[in-house]
This record gives C-alpha cells, sequence and structure tokens, in this order.
C-alpha cells in the first residue's frame, strides 16, 4: 500500500510541480508588472485591461470554431462560429456587469490606490456575494461562514485605514503624493465593483443553473469579445498613453523585468551590463504592459489546470497563499528596491492576514456545509429507495395472499 502511494505521488508530482510553477511564477509576476505599469502611468488601467480582453479573446476564439462538418466530416474552406448555446440576449447584461467591474476595478490605480491595497480589497468579494446572496437569494449561512466573513471585512477596513495618505498641509500634501480625498475615491470605485461583481455572480450562476455549467468557455469568449467595442468610450485615452516617447534597448527591457529583484544574488548586474544596445523607439508603458499581459496568459493556465486536478477548496487555499506571496513581494521587495517607505505596513500586514485567515474560514464552511447537503441528498436517497422497495415487496406479498 505505501508502494503504491509513493508510486502515485511520484507520477502526479510533475504535474503538480508545472501547475504550482504556472501559478506561483504567472500570478505573482503579473502582478508585479501591474505594479510596474501603475507606477509609470497610473491611468494605464483601462489600455490594461483592453489589451488583456483582446488576448482572453484570442485565447479563447479556437474554442467557439468550427472547422469541419458535423455530419460529412468535409473540411470547411474557412472556418464558421459554433451556434453559441446560450443566446446572445442573456449575455448581454453579463458583458456589461463584468466590463464595468473591470473598468471600475482598473480605474483606481488612477485614484493612487495601491497594488497591496487593490489584492487585500479585491478579497472583498465574499462579504458582498453573501450580502446579495442572503437578500437576494433567501440564503442562510454557517455561523463559520458568517465569522469568516466578519474577519475578511475587519482585514479589509484596516488595510484600507492603514495605508489612506496622512492628511495636512495642502502644499505639503500636493507635493508629496495622493490626498485621503482621492485615496477614498478610489476606494469607492473599488467599492462599487464588488457589488457589481456580486450582482453578476449571482446573474451567471443563474444562467450556468439554466444552461449548464459546461457552457463556461463560451462564457468566457463572449464575455471578453463583446466588451471589446465598449473600449471605443475610452479610445482617446487610451490612444494618448501610447504616444511614442521613449527609446527602449535590451538593458531597459531587462531592467523593467527584473529591476526590483536586483539584491539577489546572481548576478543582475553583470547580465545586464552584457546585454547590446539596441535602440527601439516604443511608448514607455509598452515593455510592462507586454510582460503584464503575458504572465496573465501563464497565470490563467495554471489556475485552469489547478481546478480541473482538485477540489474548490484546494483551489481557494493555493490561491490565497498566491494572494500572500504577491503582497509581501509588492511590501518587501519592490517598494525598498525603488526607495519607498510603505505607510502603515504593520496594520497593512495585520489586516491581510485578516483576510487570508476569513478567506481559508470561509472555504472550509463552504466545504463542511456542502458535504452536509450530499450527506442529507444521499441520506434521501436511500429513505425513498427502501420505501420503493417496501412497497413492492407488500404488493409482491399481496398476491400471494391472494393465490393462496
Amino acid at each position: 500500500m505505501a508502494d503504491f502511494n509513493r508510486a502515485t505521488l511520484m507520477a502526479m508530482l510533475p504535474e503538480w510541480s508545472l501547475t504550482l510553477s504556472l501559478i506561483f511564477a504567472g500570478c505573482c509576476s503579473n502582478a508585479y508588472y501591474l505594479e510596474q505599469a501603475t507606477r509609470i502611468q497610473p491611468a494605464c488601467g483601462t489600455l490594461l485591461t483592453f489589451l488583456q480582453f483582446i488576448f482572453t479573446t484570442l485565447q479563447m476564439l479556437p474554442t467557439q470554431l468550427r472547422f469541419r462538418d458535423e455530419k460529412t466530416g468535409k473540411r470547411y474552406i474557412r472556418p464558421r462560429f459554433e451556434s453559441p448555446k446560450i443566446p446572445l440576449k442573456r449575455w448581454s447584461a453579463q458583458v456589461a456587469m463584468y466590463f464595468g467591474t473591470t473598468i471600475l476595478n482598473n480605474t483606481a490605480f488612477s485614484f493612487h490606490v495601491p497594488v497591496p491595497v487593490h489584492i487585500i480589497f479585491r478579497s472583498g468579494g465574499l462579504v458582498v456575494s453573501m450580502l446579495a446572496g442572503y437578500f437576494l437569494r433567501g440564503r442562510r449561512y454557517t455561523p463559520t461562514q458568517i465569522v469568516s466573513v466578519l474577519l475578511v471585512t475587519a482585514g479589509v477596513i484596516i488595510s484600507t485605514l492603514a495605508t489612506t495618505p496622512e492628511s495636512g498641509d495642502d502644499s505639503a500634501s500636493a507635493s508629496s503624493g495622493p490626498s485621503a480625498t482621492t485615496y477614498f475615491a478610489g476606494i469607492g470605485l473599488l467599492t462599487a465593483a464588488l457589488f457589481v461583481s456580486a450582482v453578476m455572480g449571482l446573474y451567471q450562476e443563474q444562467t450556468y443553473g439554466v444552461y449548464g455549467k459546461q457552457h463556461w468557455q463560451e462564457g468566457l469568449f463572449y464575455n471578453h469579445f463583446l466588451s471589446l467595442p465598449l473600449f471605443a468610450l475610452r479610445a482617446t485615452s487610451m490612444h494618448s498613453l501610447l504616444s511614442p516617447g521613449a527609446i527602449y534597448d535590451l538593458r531597459q527591457w531587462f531592467n523593467v523585468a527584473f529591476g526590483s529583484f536586483s539584491f539577489l544574488p546572481i548576478g543582475f548586474g553583470s547580465a545586464t551590463s552584457s546585454l547590446p544596445s539596441i535602440g527601439i523607439i516604443m511608448p514607455i508603458l509598452i515593455p510592462a504592459l507586454a510582460l503584464n499581459v503575458l504572465t496573465q496568459l501563464i497565470c490563467v493556465n495554471g489556475v485552469n489546470r489547478l481546478t480541473a486536478m482538485c477540489s474548490s477548496l484546494t483551489v481557494t487555499l493555493v490561491l490565497v497563499v498566491r494572494k500572500a506571496v504577491s503582497l509581501a513581494i509588492s511590501v518587501l521587495i519592490i517598494a525598498p528596491a525603488l526607495g519607498e517607505e510603505v505607510h502603515g505596513k504593520g496594520m497593512l500586514f495585520v489586516g491581510a492576514t485578516s483576510v487570508l485567515i476569513g478567506t481559508l474560514g470561509y472555504a472550509l464552511g463552504t466545504a463542511s456545509t456542502s458535504k452536509d447537503e450530499k450527506k442529507k441528498e444521499e441520506d434521501i436517497k436511500t429513505v425513498k429507495t427502501q420505501a420503493r422497495s417496501t412497497a413492492i415487496s407488500d404488493r409482491s406479498n399481496g398476491k400471494a395472499k391472494r393465490r393462496g
């Protein structure tokens, strides 16, 4: 038995290693390059969203194309779109909510909301989802889930207040950074995004409840594809960010990619100096945006692999740890490398810890509730089966007596 378990573990090890590498390397790098891009230009959120939507649409496009006739097997000259299994009018409301949520989240960077707060605040979706489920669907929650959500709420509040810009002399605050008013305007956008996202989650749940969860690829494609025309509303602002303004060479690309990790003893300085100087005129945002989109694809690939391999509880656990690593990289590596002092670092970690514990507690409470519900369903099925068997037996005995 031990040999069997060891053999099974060794067989699964390469797949797990690859999956966890994709998640931690891809998702943590994605958060890092997001922070790089927003430091260069805080208003780049919409442009970044547009690029991610294009790449996700292209990535999911093959799943919605048909290359052969299903009856004859004959190959089409040009691929044809699969007929949507879910009506497009059903997607329209979800597309509007998804687009709105994404724009609100990324516009918050323009109000100088730090990436660490962004990471923590978006975990507060549990709170809003529970409220929406309670008031809109009449759902009931266990004490474990309620306490966990209170922990998440407390953590989000602590983290938000910990990084609030200090108010003081107007001239001083203007020169040193954003005002508290600007900061809380960004927090307001994130809060609005949480509420829209919660309603969207209930709507999506209803959609898949009617048409089936197997159409998730169709949903992912149309949510992004149908959102693309909406970016025309922000075309002018996005174009202004892409005006050429810098000459990059390979050394500068390397510094954008790994500059904050120069303290590591792996020869970053010598590696950078040995690269050739090839001048390329491009917008200053391009390196960070390109690396962010690339790592986004790696991150999504890893999360999809993990979802197919294990339970939702394990997925939640891994992603919570991943968020903690991203937060640590931002606060302990990126900020010091840039000579910045993170305001309220201690309280920020207290808030983050509260959010992480609350998220794990909620996942555990949900898993326990799911097991109880499954057990109840199995018990009901058993009782019905026994009742059916008893009825059949009684019928058979009655017939036998009448024959007798």
